[in-house]
């Protein structure tokens, strides 16, 4: 896209300003500063970010026309302007009257706005980024396709590349969709689980935040998720004259689009049901069948396929050409992540895993591979961020795993908790140390059986993030093996 669309889209938003508050000096932030200097050179930008080192940055080192507010008072300093560029991880808990002012927007609010109907946008508290790629596997055989958002890929980022021609699938936070106020032709809304409470006022205001994908042309919805369709009632009831929410239903029953049938509100698009034997249409024709070669592990991966070829059908895609890709899409690394079979053990790698439901999916998917026995060792915990393991504690009393490793706060707090139950494995390690675990967790795996490290919890204590963790455990198992 060459500068002249860019300003066509962007004058209407940047010139009445005349100011710029950059809200957040990370890589969003970096990459909103190129796009503000490649159309505007004299544009006064003004990056506000708590960490004062951000002003030593050699991005804007000779620029004249940028000046900072770093520090503790950086939020307040960016409220003040005109136009406030937010990036995500900037937390606004505490600033009710800023989440309401007009002025801030972020990159993902004005490319929606200004691109959104070329979009697929998916979210969800789990599996948001394997949908995102399977989507986008599905419809590269169909048209250009682009990938940005939460991923790691700027939106803005992608600008140079896009035309007319493509569709862009975005894997959207709720940090990114807290700002938005122009859905995408199609959105993707998976599951809503307990989730980042410490960057929202309750898990309520984090739901709400999911909710902005809705209305486009189609919303795919996971029809079993009893949050959801809570969540549909109010977002339909609040919009009596505006057009009908159109749906698009996975599950097993398809629930939410099914309770809302004889609905004025509503208009049902189309359905796939999930049984254990396939994916099917709604009159019981099997659409696809996992006795197929695919290579999505577990029955929550079978489910993410549902809700991707709804949303990749509903984008233009074609079934008939698209379900024969489905064999070659190469499943994301750290979700479910086969490290190996060592001493006659198979060990995996879900440090994606930051919450109860993911590690519960991940046990439940590792049991079933007709080539493990059991799973005897599982290494849970890191970050506690005060969400509730109820049901993580619940399911390791009725299911017992005979060898646990309990990491960090979140680890301690299930190691409590199953004590209180009466409830404790066999063998237990509490460690933060994964140098230790390993070897820990290699000498109580018995050959045949899995170890699987699916944490149900952060880890930020420890590591820089989620794959860092995951490859620091990978390294080590191929260590402790000599590999």
């Amino acid at each position: 896209m060459d500068d002249s669309a860019l300003h066509t889209c962007f004058d209407t938003v940047v010139l009445p300003a005349g100011r710029v508050a950059l809200l957040g000096a990370g890589r969003e932030g970096e990459s909103s500063y190129r796009l503000l200097r490649r159309l505007y050179p004299r544009l006064p930008v003004t990056v506000c970010d708590r960490n004062e080192k951000v002003r030593q940055a050699a991005l804007w080192q000779a620029d004249p026309y940028v000046d900072f507010s770093t520090g503790d008072g950086y939020i307040k300093a960016a409220a003040a302007f005109p136009l406030i560029l937010k990036s995500p991880g900037v937390c606004l808990k505490d600033w009710p009257a800023l989440l309401q002012n007009p002025s801030l927007t972020s990159q993902a609010d004005l490319f929606l706005r200004f691109f959104g109907r070329q979009c697929v946008g998916v979210t969800g508290t789990k599996g948001k980024s394997t949908v995102t790629h399977l989507i986008h596997h599905l419809l590269q055989g169909e048209f250009p396709c682009l990938l940005a958002g939460n991923m790691g890929i700027p939106f803005f980022d992608i600008l140079p590349q896009l035309t007319a021609a493509h569709r862009v699938v975005c894997e959207l936070s709720s940090h990114q969709l807290e700002q938005v106020h122009t859905p995408p032709q199609v959105g993707v809304l998976l599951n809503l689980y307990e989730e980042h409470l410490d960057h929202y006022v309750d898990f309520e205001a984090y739901q709400r935040a999911k909710l902005h994908i809705a209305g486009g042309d189609c919303l795919v919805v996971n029809g079993d998720d009893p949050l959801i369709a809570a969540r549909l009632q109010e977002w339909t009831a609040g919009r009596q004259a505006c057009r009908p929410l159109r749906l698009a239903g996975c599950g097993t029953a398809a629930k939410a689009a099914t309770a809302y049938a004889d609905s004025p509100q509503v208009q049902v698009l189309d359905r796939l049901l999930w049984r254990p034997e396939a994916l099917t249409a709604a009159d019981g024709t099997p659409v696809f069948r996992f006795d197929a070669p695919h290579p999505l592990i577990g029955e929550h991966n079978e489910r993410n396929l549902a809700a991707a070829l709804l949303a990749a059908a509903q984008a233009g895609g074609h079934y008939g050409r698209m379900l024969p890709r489905v064999a070659s899409f190469q499943p994301l690394p750290h979700r479910l992540q086969y490290v190996g079979g060592y001493g006659g053990a198979h060990y995996f790698n879900d440090s994606i895993s930051t919450i109860p439901q993911a590690c519960i999916a991940a046990v439940e998917s590792v049991r079933r591979l007709p080539f493990v026995d059991s799973v005897s060792c599982l290494i849970i915990g890191g970050f506690d961020r005060e969400i509730d393991y109820t049901p993580l504690v619940d399911y390791l009393c009725a299911n017992p795993i005979k060898s646990i490793i309990f990491v960090g706060a979140a680890g301690r707090r299930v190691q409590a908790a199953l004590e209180a139950c009466n409830c404790l494995p066999a063998h237990a390690l509490c460690t933060d140390d994964y140098a230790e675990l390993v070897p820990w967790a290699a000498a109580h795996t018995a050959p045949g059986t899995a170890c699987v490290l699916s944490p149900a919890a952060a880890s930020y204590d420890r590591f820089r993030n989620f794959e860092e963790r995951g490859e620091v455990f990978m390294q080590l198992v191929k260590k402790q093996f000599k590999i």
